[in-house]
């Protein structure tokens, strides 16, 4: 299993084109009933089903949850998207490790994580 790092900055306009990344992730994305996706513009992650991906707002992690689908499209233009399911992520609070998430990380991360529901 691999572990990614999707970064964001709370004050980016949203990637769906209306208002900040920060209201955007939190209503549309991780607080939603049912599956959801984050875009991954070029180069694409080497992610597969049962990889987890992390999600972190202005240097810390919110949370994180298992990739449950990879659509990759054939085009560099157009945009990867990364499925999972947010009632099953787990929610923190802790600072990314300037060294990225490492699987050691990844592992001490999911210990102290709280499930969502």
């Amino acid at each position: 299993m691999k572990n990614f790092l999707y970064a964001m900055e709370s004050d980016d306009p949203a990637p769906a084109g209306d208002g900040d990344t920060r209201s955007w992730f939190m209503f549309y994305k991780w607080n939603v009933d049912g599956p959801s996706f984050v875009p991954r513009a070029f180069p694409f992650l080497d992610a597969e089903i049962g990889d987890f991906i992390w999600f972190a707002l202005d240097g810390v992690i919110v949370g994180g949850a298992e990739i449950t689908q990879v659509e990759t499209p054939t085009l560099r233009v157009q945009t990867q998207e990364l499925w999972f399911n947010p009632e099953d992520g787990l929610e923190l609070s802790v600072p990314v490790p300037l060294n990225g998430i490492t699987n050691t990380a990844a592992e001490q991360f999911k210990k102290i994580a709280k499930k969502r529901k």
